[in-house]
């Protein structure tokens, strides 16, 4: 359930995404949807594997045991009751899929047209269209 102000406090935080240095395992593409969802919920997803990885060639062994990144995102969603809605439906705050050049990414909806998703270079605005699959927050 998000909080009432959820909205301040989104923006909050993609505020300071904007600010933090890429850094596998600490503030990544997961790390930092999970981020974003713990601004609006309280809920952290990323207790399990934030600050276990420091590579990209060491996400796939912490990814390995649940099926990847697109099992990670089915197995938190199973168990803290995301529910998945189809991409064009999803709003702001909505988690959601993409697939960019280095493999599928965790990113936040912005807007109706807009999501944010965590790059190496910063914070990237992809068009809503992207998204391969999206979750309820």
């Amino acid at each position: 359930m998000r909080y009432s102000d959820w909205p301040t406090r989104l923006q909050a935080e993609l505020d300071a995404a904007e600010t933090r240095r890429f850094e596998y395992g600490y503030h990544d593409c997961c790390v930092f949807a999970a981020r974003c969802i713990q601004a609006m919920t309280g809920v952290n997803l990323a207790f399990r594997w934030q600050g276990c990885y420091h590579a990209l060639e060491d996400v796939d062994h912490v990814l390995k045991d649940c099926g990847g990144l697109i099992g990670l995102v089915e197995m938190i969603a199973a168990e803290v009751g995301m529910e998945e809605v189809p991409p064009a439906f999803a709003q702001r705050g909505d988690l959601a899929l993409i697939v960019t050049e280095s493999g599928p990414a965790l990113a936040i909806c912005v807007g109706a047209e807009l999501i944010a998703a965590r790059a190496p270079a910063g914070l990237a605005s992809v068009p809503a269209g992207a998204a391969q699959r999206a979750w309820r927050i």
